[in-house]
């Protein structure tokens, strides 16, 4: 792994990964430098993170999956986001109609015409305006070494296309696909900034694959997410922690479970199925709602 700085001036979730070939330190606020012009600072590519995308209908071009208001509110009919439970020969989840389009910008309702809030709105508006910006949208739904080879293609056409290595603004999900990417191709990067990366191994999301509601509400929609549309998109599975990975990364806290008993530290292979049967998660939660 390339050498990364934690910048003091910044909040702890903020990462900085500078390229050994870039001299000259990186402007963190993202702003232009008033001696420099947008075209000769590198291209900036974002990547966004878990469920932040907008998700059309490849074939007809009408969005399936946003944050609206009566989705948000639980007045409209939720997204169909569930993917096939269904295999290739070469081992690849069968895919529906679903592609992401862009990156989610605002939480809107009629028809986008009023923003109710902002997601990534103010950040991508700012870039479009300062900054050769290239956004990647993923479907977050997917299997995330997919995504990364995707992503890897991706930085390689910016670089083709502009002649330059770029700068990748990294969220959530993102930080971890961009931090595997820069395992395998870190010349491809002008520099990285990781913005609240969900790159250490935990358990987190162990509720979501697991209850109703919770974690799955979304405003007042406690039905756009639930165990059983979570557990036939695999991106998340990505977050689990292997049995003694957080204290091969030095982790001060490495029990992610505790027996109710006994207080004692479990350390469970979350990649395991039987491990998911015997401990009552996800579908063999009984609360699960799945059948």
């Amino acid at each position: 792994l390339p050498a990364m700085v934690i910048d003091d001036s910044l909040p702890a979730y903020y990462v900085l990964y500078k390229s050994k070939s870039v001299l000259s330190s990186f402007s963190l606020n993202l702003n232009l430098n008033l001696n420099m012009s947008a075209k000769s600072l590198p291209p900036v590519v974002f990547i966004h993170g878990w469920k932040a995308s907008v998700l059309a209908d490849k074939n007809t071009g009408k969005d399936e999956f946003d944050y609206t208001f009566g989705v948000v509110m639980g007045l409209a009919k939720d997204p169909s986001i569930e993917l096939p439970m269904e295999w290739d020969s070469n081992g690849n989840q069968v895919k529906d109609n679903l592609i992401a389009t862009e990156a989610c910008h605002s939480a809107t309702c009629m028809c986008r015409m009023v923003k109710l809030g902002d997601i990534y709105g103010p950040l991508l508006d700012h870039l479009e305006k300062t900054r050769d910006l290239h956004v990647f949208a993923y479907d977050w739904r997917l299997c995330l070494d997919e995504t990364a080879a995707n992503f890897t293609q991706f930085l390689i056409n910016v670089k083709e296309i502009t002649g330059q290595s770029p700068q990748v603004v990294a969220h959530s999900m993102g930080c971890l696909i961009t931090l595997h990417v820069l395992n395998h191709n870190p010349d491809i990067f002008h520099s990285i900034l990781f913005g609240a990366g969900a790159m250490s191994p935990n358990a987190s999301v162990a509720k979501d694959y697991s209850l109703i509601g919770e974690k799955n509400t979304i405003v007042r929609n406690t039905t756009m997410f639930s165990p059983k549309i979570n557990l036939s998109n695999p991106a998340a599975l990505h977050f689990m922690a292997y049995p003694g990975e957080r204290e091969l990364y030095g982790k001060p806290t490495t029990a992610l479970f505790r027996d109710v008993d006994n207080n004692n530290s479990l350390d469970l292979d979350l990649h395991n199925i039987d491990t998911w049967k015997q401990y009552k998660i996800g579908i063999y939660h009984p609360e699960s709602g799945v059948d």
